[in-house]
């Protein structure tokens, strides 16, 4: 992927058998209530860690869902690794630092101004891209939604249409 300078969409997807048995009596929160997303940061957070970006530098990957929880926890994440287990992370930089530089981020199913702005403060408005997530959400509600937002021009058009056509090569 990074030789072919192009990103991988790491989207969810229901969780294993054996990851399932946390949710008993609950499953269907194990599905895109809450599931998707817990195992889909989880995945992230492991690339961070395993080396994968200090090998590949220039590997890009997109997450979902507003970076599926991730922007909110990252730091906490980094605090406890350096400072509570800095012998059991193989990485060479902090979580952060990976997650500015190699991910980019989809609005995809989050219709919250809260989560939207303090994803782009984490993320910046270079690495945001406003998607719908069809057919789970209404594309009509979503759109309103955006277009509805408190941005200016050139933030909306980046995060619009400019940042994915950009990234995904579209021209």
């Amino acid at each position: 992927m990074a030789e072919l300078d192009v990103p991988l969409y790491m989207h969810p997807r229901i969780p294993s058998p054996s990851q399932m048995r946390a949710y008993k009596g609950y499953e269907f929160l194990g599905g895109s209530p809450w599931g998707f997303g817990t195992e889909t940061a989880t995945h992230a957070i492991r690339l961070m860690i395993s080396v994968l970006f200090d090998k590949h530098p220039n590997l890009r990957i997109i997450l979902g869902h507003c970076g599926e929880g991730i922007p909110f926890s990252i730091n906490r994440i980094d605090h406890r690794l350096r400072h509570f287990q800095p012998h059991h992370t193989p990485c060479q930089l902090r979580l952060q630092d990976y997650w500015e530089k190699n991910f980019y981020i989809t609005t995809a199913g989050v219709m919250d101004d809260g989560t939207f702005f303090n994803t782009l403060k984490s993320c910046g408005e270079d690495r945001l891209l406003w998607s719908v997530e069809y057919p789970y959400e209404d594309y009509n509600e979503i759109g309103s939604w955006f277009d509805n937002l408190d941005l200016n021009t050139n933030s909306r058009a980046k995060i619009g249409w400019e940042n994915a056509r950009r990234i995904l090569k579209l021209d």
